[in-house]
């Protein structure tokens, strides 16, 4: 985020020059003073001030400003084919369907004339086959209807017969029936008769009867079997009319059978000819490569004549939504998330703080997350185990965008791990440690008599006179002791800690308050002193 005004920033730059030569120098002093008075307990009348005061842990990182989307963008083509023309450069703002560059596809576009002709071809010869198995199924039918027809006919035929003979022996069955009465009635009549001549008359009409009534049984047993060969035939031409029906049938099932083949022989003929096409088309509509996405083009990997396979390409960024984006220690990365508060630092930015959030944080290691895997004398892998720290990658947004600002800058982030507003806070050199490892204070006794102050100026003045004695008498007593000796005047209070920076520390404990006066730490701590100093310069 941007300062509101240029005077401003210059006094809040002074005031932190100024305060940064303030600490340095007194680290530099505390450093020196702890040299010369090394191993004793306590510095008499050496005091720090327990401040009220804001504390801000941070971790500071070094990273680069990236976009926020970055696209490669390839032709994909299955084949290499010439670059024909690189239609853009770096630094050229583009918008989504613009054309990058273009490919030399004149080959690809004959063999998919090629391709087309040959399918047309195979198209016309599918269509013939069907064509004649659709006539010679035609073709089946008529002949199949035409013998149904003649089965029907026949049948028909055979029925009437039937119904003739049937009729006729019904008609001889009833003159046969009257025969028989007649010749019944006339032997009755011959039988009552008495006149000779009479009786000679009847005789010779019975006679006549009886021999037509042999005549006619005769006629009625052969109309009998013309109409049981009438009903034989009419069972036959049923039969093979039912016989003709299921043959036509089964003829024409076997017809469509081919018809249907003659159709799935032509789907798979030209099927693979028109995946071919397919393939072949979609390739050649790869002819110009276009940007996915608005953006400046930040870098070309093609060029004119190149045999181009169809990966690599043109890389689109988009430059109005910038990240800074930074490998974070395995050390502090479980520290950091989503939302957290960043400052940033660039070159081009100067003294300018720019103010961000945190956006992505890797769950996985960016750099040595894994070593090599392996396989044991049965084949198992085995996991590599790295002996490096791992890194994780984190993004975050700016706050506002800044015109100053270009893809691949260094920049330096200050993360806000925790805050402490208002907190107790000391030296974090004044801190001791007890042998349980719990944290401890030595305060000014504020109960200490103005008799226990001078005793313990003149103690102080003792100690400058003779150092080296007062240095070595004081090992001897802890030494014979076995137990600390804090000074005349201090008091000691449990802390326990909580958010540290480089040079305070945020402390609770009974009793403490703003500006009692905390007793410096008399460990030998001028090493580190001398290393944290090397550090700030």
């Amino acid at each position: 985020m941007k300062m509101k005004t240029k005077g401003k920033k210059k006094k809040v730059v002074t005031a932190l020059v100024v305060v940064a030569l303030i600490v340095i120098g007194g680290l530099m002093s505390r450093a020196y003073m702890m040299k010369k008075g090394a191993d004793t307990e306590a510095q008499v009348g050496n005091y720090d001030e327990i401040k009220v005061q804001d504390l801000v842990q941070t971790a500071s990182v070094t990273g680069a400003i990236i976009s926020a989307q970055t696209e490669q963008v390839n032709a994909g083509t299955v084949n290499a084919y010439p670059v024909k023309s690189v239609d853009v450069h770096v630094g050229d703002a583009v918008k989504a369907g613009d054309v990058l560059f273009t490919l030399d596809m004149k080959a690809m576009e004959e063999d998919l004339k090629l391709q087309k002709k040959a399918l047309a071809a195979q198209q016309i010869g599918n269509q013939y086959s069907i064509d004649v198995a659709k006539r010679q199924a035609g073709d089946a039918q008529k002949a199949a209807d035409q013998a149904n027809q003649q089965a029907q006919n026949a049948a028909a035929f055979a029925q009437a017969d039937l119904d003739a003979a049937n009729q006729n022996v019904a008609a001889i069955a009833d003159k046969l029936n009257n025969k028989r009465a007649e010749e019944a009635n006339l032997l009755n009549a011959y039988n009552a008769e008495t006149d000779d001549t009479k009786r000679a008359e009847l005789k010779t009409q019975y006679q006549a009867a009886a021999a037509e009534c042999k005549s006619l049984e005769a006629d009625l047993t052969t109309a009998q079997n013309s109409a049981a060969e009438a009903q034989r035939s009419v069972t036959n031409t049923a039969l093979s009319y039912e016989m003709s029906k299921t043959s036509g049938a089964a003829t024409m099932a076997g017809q469509n059978e081919a018809i249907n083949k003659a159709s799935m022989d032509a789907s798979s003929n030209t099927l693979s000819m028109q995946q071919s096409i397919c393939k072949s088309e979609e390739e050649l509509s790869k002819v110009e490569v276009k940007a996915s996405m608005d953006g400046v083009v930040t870098d070309i990997n093609v060029q004119v004549g190149q045999n181009y396979n169809g990966t690599g390409g043109v890389v689109i960024s988009d430059t109005a939504n910038l990240l800074a984006s930074a490998n974070v220690d395995e050390a502090v990365i479980s520290k950091i998330t989503e939302g957290m508060e960043v400052s940033i630092k660039t070159d081009a930015t100067g003294d300018q703080i720019l103010k961000g959030k945190v956006v992505y944080v890797s769950p996985t290691a960016t750099k040595n997350s894994s070593g090599n895997g392996s396989q044991d004398q049965s084949g198992n892998a085995t996991a590599g185990v790295s002996t490096a720290r791992a890194t994780y990658r984190v993004d975050v947004a700016l706050d506002e965008a800044n015109p100053d600002l270009r893809i691949g800058m260094t920049a330096k982030m200050n993360f806000s791990l925790a805050e402490a507003k208002g907190a107790l806070t000391v030296p974090t050199m004044d801190i001791m440690e007890d042998e349980d490892g719990s944290k401890y204070i030595l305060v000014e006794d504020e109960t200490a008599t103005a008799e226990d102050a001078k005793k313990d100026a003149d103690k102080k003045a003792d100690q400058t006179k003779d150092a080296d004695k007062e240095k070595d008498a004081g090992k001897e007593a802890l030494a014979g002791t076995g137990k600390e000796v804090l000074p005349e005047n201090a008091k000691k209070i449990p802390v326990t800690i909580g958010v540290q920076t480089d040079f305070y520390s945020e402390v609770h404990g009974a009793g403490l308050k703003e500006g009692m006066k905390v007793l410096q730490s008399a460990t030998d701590e001028s090493e580190s002193v001398d290393e944290v100093a090397d550090t700030i310069f």
